[in-house]
């Protein structure tokens, strides 16, 4: 099962990463253990109409699981999951985790893909860090050119000040009553 509680951030620098674009594949038969709010999550993207999906959870929550599972159902339908990040080490940490369970995606960074004409289309787009899509209270990218028309967006953030209507909003008291993130006081 996937770690949940622990979150590793590696650092690196432009140099380290030889591509901007990187493919994870594997063949990892992984069983996922969600809790029941990520369950909620990945019930209400599977049945809004919408096509994009915004999400709002606290860091540590686990949107990156509910990625992957959104990601597993796609995938074993026969298609296609690009997935943009806004750093080169969160791409680097993303294909990874993805890769190590066994899921296959496309990941880029925001950037690169601004600049691609060749980024496979998907059939879900997942945008992690998707605050790092807004300029002055707008969408500063438009990802539906990169996903391609027939294609769900799921634009995921931690931060609380998205400039878009909400689909999901996953509370800090929820988070922290379900023991994803740890309720704390300064002293």
């Amino acid at each position: 099962a996937m770690q949940l509680f622990k979150v590793e951030h590696l650092q690196y620098d432009d140099s380290s990463v030889k591509d901007k674009f990187v493919t994870v594949s594997s063949t990892t038969s992984t069983q996922f253990v969600a809790r029941p709010s990520q369950i909620n999550v990945v019930n209400a993207v599977r049945a809004s109409e919408s096509q994009t999906f915004v999400l709002q959870a606290p860091p540590g929550w686990g949107k990156t699981l509910v990625s992957m599972l959104l990601a597993l159902d796609v995938i074993n339908c026969g298609g296609n999951v690009p997935v943009l990040v806004n750093t080169s080490d969160l791409l680097q940490q993303t294909a990874v985790t993805m890769r190590d369970e066994g899921i296959h995606a496309n990941v880029s960074t925001y950037q690169s893909a601004h600049r691609m004409d060749t980024l496979a289309k998907g059939d879900l787009l997942i945008c992690d860090e998707a605050h790092h899509l807004e300029c002055e209270g707008k969408w500063a990218m438009d990802v539906r050119r990169i996903a391609g028309n027939g294609c769900k967006v799921l634009k995921m953030s931690g931060r609380y000040s998205l400039c878009t209507h909400i689909d999901y909003d996953v509370t800090c008291d929820t988070a922290i009553a379900e023991g994803a993130v740890t309720d704390y006081k300064v002293v």
